[in-house]
């Protein structure tokens, strides 16, 4: 920590009352702190410049998207690695959770739950200040020694070190009050000695497959004491001559991962329902505004009936992609044998017209089994996508093949249409992203194809270069 024992605090937050009540917190929590607020990319970058921060704090909705969560993650490693990188956010949905997690964010708080924050901050920069440590002890191991356990002391988390020889060599107060083995009786003992014999024979061999490789790996476990289960999650940090071995409790992490999906899967069910109950009422408006229209009326009313059925179909199709995206989530697959040939062929004669080929390079294409229904939206939906962006001044082609992979089909969709920027093509599958004036939609296809995807097992990849084409792959496995 600093000279005056203060964190020095960055939070990318656009709320000024958000801002002012996570600092009074914190420091209710007895977190001494410096605090600094950005709600710019150009602010950010400045501040992160400027000096080193000890931990940057980031709301999930800052209305700046250069400032979004994956974008101030990048920009944070960029030039601070090793600052820890939490998220604290009135609402996040469990995916959008887990994919910044793996993207590097270090933790993620809901602002209804404050009181996790400061220890989550602590715990944070304590194990960065130790992953410093262990860096630097590879090269200095006896220059650092007394640093090193001065830092393995403060983490609130188990913390041992393993010799070569598989032999304990540190062992932390934190590793005595969870294990209860005096650190006298832990070190020079073999590690597979203090290995608790209950834990899972999976577990024990990933453990001992790590040691012996010699590799980096995480382990997450369930443990019980008694009747209550507790989760676990293992880092193992190898160097040359050592171990650095964390064990973390993340058993209050599970529960609110627990609860988020849950409560996810709640809201999803009521926009499943909404959106079902809504196209009813919808579908009759719709009705009643065309035969009001063949009414005989005058042209301003026939003007503004016709102004009414295009928002009534705009809005029809929106609750139906919206009814398909939660289904997705909420449905049990239907698997069975897809003729993708013939789904292929079908989307040729649909689309196909004198200004737009459709080519097909299929011969000895193999069926797969998957839920037609799913395969079928997706595969149209990359074809309309070809049909609708086109470039005027040339015939649009779009052409068809397939490769397999091992136990995976790649189908490949090549068109020589208007293409993509990079700006716009990292985006494209977010949700209600147009990226070109041609949209026709309400941006939610190429979202409802990933969501698909996902749920079938898949992938989607693409490449695009602006004014020459774009090339949409999209993968299925066989079986």
């Amino acid at each position: 920590m600093n000279a005056d024992k203060k964190l020095r605090v960055l939070f990318i937050e656009d709320n000024e009352d958000d801002f002012l009540l996570i600092t009074r917190k914190l420091r209710q929590d007895n977190l001494e702190i410096e605090a600094h607020r950005v709600d710019s990319s150009e602010a950010l970058h400045k501040a992160l410049c400027s000096q080193l921060w000890d931990v940057v704090v980031s709301d999930n909705n800052v209305p700046d998207r250069k400032v979004s969560i994956p974008t101030s993650l990048m920009a944070t490693r960029k030039l601070n690695p090793n600052t820890p990188f939490i998220i604290v956010s009135g609402t996040i949905g469990e995916e959008s959770a887990v994919n910044y997690m793996r993207l590097g964010a270090n933790d993620y708080i809901l602002k209804d739950n404050l009181s996790r924050l400061a220890p989550s901050i602590q715990r944070e920069v304590t194990e960065s200040k130790l992953r410093l440590a262990k860096t630097l002890s590879e090269s200095r191991l006896k220059e650092s020694e007394a640093n090193f356990r001065h830092l393995a002391e403060s983490i609130t988390d188990m913390f041992f070190a393993i010799d070569k020889d598989f032999r304990c060599t540190y062992w932390n107060k934190a590793a005595e009050s969870l294990t209860r083995i005096p650190a006298a009786k832990a070190v020079n003992t073999h590690i597979f000695e203090l290995i608790p014999k209950q834990l899972d024979r999976e577990v024990r061999k990933m453990f001992i497959n790590t040691l012996l490789k010699k590799v980096p790996n995480h382990i997450e476990f369930e443990y019980y004491f008694g009747t209550k289960k507790k989760y676990f999650q293992t880092f193992v940090y190898p160097s040359e001559d050592l171990y650095s071995v964390i064990i973390r409790d993340i058993s209050e992490q599970k529960q609110i991962e627990s609860q988020l999906h849950i409560a996810n899967r709640e809201l999803e069910t009521f926009m499943y329902r909404v959106a079902h109950d809504i196209r009813g009422p919808v579908a009759s408006l719709s009705g009643l505004i065309e035969t009001v229209r063949h009414e005989a009326i005058d042209p301003v009313s026939q003007k503004y009936f016709a102004q009414a059925s295009v928002m009534i179909n705009k809005l029809e199709r929106s609750l139906r992609a919206l009814q398909v995206i939660t289904g997705i989530k909420l449905e049990d697959l239907q698997r069975g044998k897809v003729n993708l040939t013939e789904v292929l062929a079908a989307l040729k004669t649909k689309f196909e017209a004198d200004d737009f080929e459709i080519n097909l390079h299929l011969q000895g294409l193999p069926h797969i089994v998957s839920d037609g229904r799913y395969v079928q939206m997706v595969l149209e939906q990359i074809v309309q996508n070809a049909s609708v962006f086109r470039c005027c001044d040339r015939k649009a082609t779009l052409h068809i093949s397939y490769k397999v992979l091992g136990k995976k089909l790649q189908l490949i969709f090549e068109d020589n249409g208007e293409g993509m920027t990079p700006e716009v093509q990292e985006n494209i599958f977010n949700m209600f992203y147009r990226g070109s004036q041609q949209s026709i939609g309400e941006g939610l296809g190429l979202y409802l194809t990933r969501s698909i995807l996902d749920k079938l097992d898949g992938a989607v990849f693409v490449q695009s270069e602006y004014l020459v084409g774009s090339v949409f792959t999209i993968q299925l496995p066989i079986d």
